[in-house]
């Protein structure tokens, strides 16, 4: 148990682990309501990271407790009716996730190529999961958001570099492949 350094903390919050849940963390009911921290419920992907972001920024004091105070089971099947259901908010919190991210990278003068690179690859996997959800399901997506997906796509694609399998998948939802998409899905369910 001790008291925690806030940049060190920010850092952390970086590697897209646990730390960035808003749950097994405990908050003084008095720092949020003086500090105006509210968990924004409008959010449907990202919330707990834009929350523990604004708690780290304000907090003058964070303490670590190593226990372990709260199991979370995830599940797929969450996500995807996420995805299907709220398929405008998802695309543009997971976007807004991406942006927050390399911004504390740029706060905290993290210049690491490989850790933008990451946060690059690890929002094209995003903004495919989306995309396959969409397709997979047969989910009806308007023009306007299909091309929205595709700028996103090319801004997050244009910011670093990206690996060969992102790459791929950019081409895929750039030029909307979805029978190429149906296939991987096809053959990862196998």
């Amino acid at each position: 148990m001790g008291k925690v350094d806030n940049k060190a903390l920010k850092k952390e919050i970086l590697t897209d682990g646990i730390l960035n849940w808003s749950v097994s963390k405990f908050y003084l009911r008095k720092f949020l309501l003086n500090k105006h921290i509210i968990f924004d419920e409008n959010k449907v992907v990202g919330e707990d990271l834009f929350f523990v972001n604004s708690v780290v920024n304000n907090a003058d004091n964070i303490l670590y407790i190593p226990e372990i105070a709260y199991v979370y089971l995830n599940s797929d099947a969450t996500g995807i009716s996420r995805n299907i259901k709220y398929p405008s908010q998802v695309l543009t919190d997971t976007y807004e996730v991406y942006r927050l991210r390399l911004n504390i990278s740029r706060i905290l003068n993290v210049s690491d190529t490989q850790i933008q690179t990451k946060f690059s690859n690890e929002a094209i996997d995003n903004i495919y999961a989306i995309y396959k959800d969409w397709v997979v399901n047969g989910a009806n997506i308007s023009k306007e958001l299909r091309n929205r997906l595709v700028y996103i796509a090319k801004e997050i694609k244009s910011n670093e570099k990206i690996e060969l399998k992102e790459y791929i998948k950019y081409f895929i939802i750039r030029d909307n492949r979805s029978k190429i998409v149906k296939i991987i899905n096809f053959i990862g369910n196998k």
